[in-house]
């Protein structure tokens, strides 16, 4: 099982990718974000310091278009050694 470091960095690299694949900056991520969020929170997530809550990461993942599961993705559950009933 992954330390809750690797899934940091892990949830952070994700959020760098689809930040930075729509050309956003972090500011401009932040403004998104329904409710708002600082800056500095979506850096830290970023380098992997700090674990968003799910209603974070859900708010982020509309911000970006994305679902809550693109920032897992299927690698991430085989790491895990958990295989969920959505992948059957």
């Amino acid at each position: 099982m992954p330390s809750e470091r690797s899934l940091e960095r892990s949830l952070g690299e994700r959020l760098r990718s689809f930040r930075l694949r729509q050309g956003l900056t972090q500011r401009e991520l932040a403004q998104r974000v329904a409710g708002g969020v600082d800056l500095s929170y979506i850096g830290r997530i970023e380098r992997g310091e700090q674990l968003p809550s799910l209603k974070v990461l859900q708010k982020l993942g509309r911000a970006l278009g994305v679902s809550i599961g693109e920032f897992f993705g299927p690698a991430s559950l085989h790491r895990v050694g958990r295989v969920s009933k959505l992948q059957l």
